[in-house]
């Protein structure tokens, strides 16, 4: 058994492995960033729509707390 050729072998595995793993994670960033790319454009409507729809229940609250104390 010729345990040089082996241990080359080895390294190469290893090597190869290595890169192919980096590969895998380059991968899923980018296809990280492209979702949070997504995400980060219907952002600003979700929000425009959770604060009209605080502003409303916060005018609603504020209208009953009104009636209460004229009452």
């Amino acid at each position: 058994m010729d345990v040089t050729q082996t241990l080359k072998d080895s390294a190469y595995v290893a090597v190869g492995l290595s890169v192919l793993g980096f590969q895998r994670a380059q991968v899923a960033r980018r296809e990280l960033e492209v979702r949070l790319d997504d995400v980060e454009q219907r952002l600003p409507d979700h929000v425009k729509v959770v604060v009209a729809s605080a502003r409303q229940a916060a005018e609603s609250a504020a209208t009953q707390v009104r009636s209460l104390l004229a009452a």
